[in-house]
């Protein structure tokens, strides 16, 4: 078999490990329409996949809009409830993300999850259908100080798998998670099982599109 380059594969959370992001784009305008906002289109939603709830909302509908605080806490509160309430049960992995992550391990290649959902969800969501296992280590949002597109996450993961850039991808669903992983000058493997059409993620021009995550298992030797 071919030697493998890639030591380390780094998972974005929401929209490429679990198919999720519908729930959360029709949950963030639930909370829109109770505060009396504009609700967004799939497409604003994507662009912003990987930012927290309150900065999706002043960089998507707030913008220039002058907004205490405290409003923006207490949207982001009833997202989360809304969220805890209807939106987790719903929430599952994309079932091809087990046969991956099995190929993965038996290659010896590391995982990471470098995401900025909180860690309480994260934690729950990957005990709860026996995922946790597959990551040797799991950043979550309280780890890191900036968010997607900086490559915080991924420079933490980098550091603590003790692995060099040029030997890291990052797989994600999202705009951002392209421009983190060049930011942090890894490999970065686009998958469209999110909000974001295979068009728009191309234009980030990642070193990879795929439109499953199971094609990592022949595309990952490839680069």
């Amino acid at each position: 078999m071919r030697k493998i380059g890639v030591k380390a594969v780094l998972f974005d959370f929401d929209g490429t490990i679990m198919d999720s992001m519908g729930i959360l784009y029709r949950i963030f305008n639930t909370v829109l329409k109770k505060f009396g906002l504009p609700t967004i289109t799939p497409q604003q939603f994507c662009e912003k996949a990987g930012r927290p709830v309150k900065d999706i909302l002043r960089e998507t509908v707030l913008k220039n809009r002058k907004i205490d605080d405290l409003f923006v806490r207490s949207f982001e509160n009833e997202f989360v409830k809304i969220y805890v309430e209807e939106g987790f049960k719903d929430n599952k992995p994309f079932p091809s993300i087990y046969k991956a992550l099995d190929f993965l391990r038996f290659q010896g290649i590391k995982t990471a999850i470098v995401t900025t959902t909180p860690r309480v969800f994260l934690e729950d969501n990957l005990s709860r259908f026996g995922l946790k296992k597959y990551f040797d280590i799991i950043i979550a949002r309280e780890d890191v100080k900036n968010y997607k597109p900086a490559p915080d996450v991924i420079l933490k993961a980098i550091k603590l798998l003790k692995v060099k850039p040029n030997e890291c991808a990052i797989v994600g669903d999202s705009p951002l998670d392209i421009k983190a992983g060049k930011k942090a000058k890894v490999k970065t493997i686009a998958v469209s099982t999110g909000l974001c059409s295979r068009k728009r993620l191309q234009k980030e021009k990642p070193t990879l599109l795929i439109k499953d995550i199971s094609e990592l298992i022949e595309i990952i030797q490839k680069i």
